[in-house]
């Protein structure tokens, strides 16, 4: 089963294979140093990020969290 950071790896590789990690954050009002954290499952994303990963790219919040859904 794959990780909060794997997933979130997942969306941003699905909507562009080539999409930096910087222009992803952008979009969701965080850095690119914190994005890294994210996808490393350094720090966990707080609730405010992960809501509008979802909202904006469409992703079930089920999905997110559990990997399920």
């Amino acid at each position: 089963m794959s990780t909060l950071g794997e997933r979130i790896r997942m969306v941003r590789k699905a909507q562009s294979p080539k999409m930096s990690q910087t222009v992803f954050a952008e979009s969701l009002g965080a850095t690119q140093k914190m994005q890294t954290t994210y996808e490393s499952d350094t720090v966990p994303p707080d609730k405010t990020y992960q809501k509008l990963l979802c909202l904006i790219y469409h992703i079930n919040p089920l999905w997110l969290e559990t990997g399920e859904g």
